[in-house]
């Protein structure tokens, strides 16, 4: 399952496997979100294609992440007073949320001159669309239709939602599965959030790789394909698909790429603009994905596995 060569439109920055990269970088990756970029390997690399595991490694892998997020989700329920923090935790971030999201002029940021909210999305590989919160059941059949979608991950919270006017029976109604991690806005999700999301988008992977036809990459010229992907395709969103729901891609894409954080991080970056886990706008996001990478390190020594060598780069 090779992620393939996109042009994000409107940013002219390419990410190719097998080509050379620049030390170019986008302007998301500037000097506010540095403290992920620890090495440059990748600046002056040769990408190699990706060379995807056994389909028992990948099934076994997958069977340690899904008990991984159960570990953790006991472990919660087992610390005393775990519930009764999160719960205040949560409803003081709820609050935050809500009242910013209240500004008006952090609410114009959501909507065109029209009064019409923005829907957006951008393919970050064969199996994952990065992108803003449904607006309606007719975003969700477009996705379907059009680009193969049949999972659902929404990070956003209930009253979230309920302002977009829907709610989970829309997935059943169009027979897509659907992954609720309740998180406020601004505020990362617990690592069992993001382990139970890696989780969630895995399966529909396997399942779709090794039940049916991959669905075809784009070109190299970043065209789309002329007809829609037959599907095994997995939708995640937030609000504005550049926080929440962009750790959970990110974490996905580095355990089952087997690649280093910052090379996904400058990936996911050159396809859609404004992603950003720097400290200085969201904290706690960089320590939950520490303690990701510490876990899939764990897993990655337990079966053998090693990161890809040279990582894939960047070209413009």
């Amino acid at each position: 399952l090779a992620l393939p060569s996109i042009t994000a439109a409107g940013y002219g920055i390419r990410w190719t496997p097998g080509r050379s990269s620049t030390s170019q970088r986008p302007e998301e990756l500037s000097d506010t979100s540095d403290w992920y970029v620890a090495r440059q390997e990748q600046s002056s690399c040769m990408a190699e294609e990706d060379k995807d595991l056994p389909r028992e490694a990948l099934y076994e892998l997958h069977a340690d992440v899904v008990q991984w997020g159960k570990d953790l989700e006991k472990g919660a329920d087992q610390r005393l007073g775990k519930k009764q923090l999160d719960a205040v935790t949560t409803g003081v971030g709820s609050a935050i949320a809500r009242s910013i999201r209240s500004i008006p002029a952090v609410k114009k940021l959501h909507y065109g001159d029209d009064g019409i909210r923005h829907f957006n999305f951008a393919r970050i590989s064969n199996d994952v669309l990065l992108g803003t919160i449904l607006r309606g059941e007719q975003d969700l059949i477009d996705l379907k239709e059009k680009e193969g979608v049949c999972a659902v991950i929404s990070m956003n919270e209930e009253w979230e939602i309920k302002e977009q006017g829907w709610d989970g029976k829309v997935f059943q109604k169009h027979d897509v599965k659907w992954l609720h991690c309740p998180t406020p806005d601004y505020t990362p999700p617990s690592l069992r959030s993001i382990v139970k999301g890696v989780a969630f988008i895995m399966e529909a992977s396997l399942n779709h790789q090794f039940n049916s036809q991959a669905p075809p990459e784009i070109t190299a010229d970043g065209a789309a394909p002329q007809t829609p992907p037959p599907g095994g395709t997995v939708f995640v969103h937030c609000n504005a698909g550049k926080g929440r729901s962009f750790i959970v891609a990110l974490c996905y894409l580095m355990l089952r790429h087997r690649l280093r954080s910052e090379t996904v991080y400058r990936h996911i970056a050159s396809l859609r603009k404004g992603v950003n886990l720097g400290t200085h706008r969201f904290a706690g996001y960089k320590e939950k994905l520490e303690r990701f990478e510490k876990g899939m390190a764990a897993l990655f020594h337990k079966h053998k596995i090693e990161l890809q060598k040279p990582p894939y780069g960047l070209t413009t």
